[in-house]
C-alpha cells in the first residue's frame, strides 16, 4: 500500500526507499539474496542518480529492479 501512495503521489524518492528496504527484508529475513545479487544492489546505492533498488524474481541469484534518472543510466 505504501509504494502504491508513493507513486500516486510522484514520491519517487520514498518508493525508491522501499525498494532498497524490500531487498534488505529479502536478504536478512528470508535469505534469498546471493552475493552478486547484494554486490549490485550496494554498488547502485553508490551512483547518485540511482534512488532505489531490489532483486526480483524467485531469489537465489537472477535479477535486480533498479529506479534510475535517465541521465545516470549509462554509468549505471
Amino acid at each position: 500500500m505504501l509504494a502504491v501512495e508513493n507513486l500516486k503521489k510522484n514520491n519517487i524518492l520514498s518508493f525508491g526507499k522501499l525498494l532498497y528496504l524490500s531487498h534488505y527484508g529479502l536478504r536478512d529475513l528470508y535469505e534469498v539474496s546471493c552475493p552478486e545479487l547484494d554486490f549490485i544492489v550496494d554498488e547502485g546505492k553508490k551512483i547518485k542518480g540511482v534512488m532505489g533498488g531490489r532483486m526480483t524474481g524467485a531469489g537465489f541469484g537472477g535479477c535486480t529492479l533498479h529506479l534510475i534518472k535517465e541521465e545516470d543510466v549509462e554509468e549505471f
